[in-house]
């Protein structure tokens, strides 16, 4: 989903798919299930503003979020205040 997101491509997942990933369905994927999966699919290949949408919000949640140099700050503050706490 992230490679997705990377890439520039519009993301359709299920729930289960994108837990753990700090995406809201309609701002940065569209979540469908098995029975809605197939439509999600049909509008966002028929909606250009929505997938321009979904692709835009999608990529700037992966720079702010999950970025190599993001991820790697957070994990040196957190270091930091264990080895540094008082």
């Amino acid at each position: 989903m992230l490679e997705g997101f990377a890439a520039g491509l519009p993301v359709v997942s299920t729930q289960v798919g994108c837990e753990g990933i700090r995406a809201s369905s309609g701002e940065h994927l569209l979540i469908a299930e098995s029975d809605t999966f197939a439509g999600a699919l049909t509008t966002v290949l028929s909606d250009p503003e929505l997938a321009e949408r979904l692709v835009q919000n999608g990529r700037q949640l992966v720079e702010q979020t999950y970025d190599w140099s993001v991820i790697g700050q957070a994990a040196c503050r957190a270091v930091g205040s264990v080895l540094f706490a008082k």
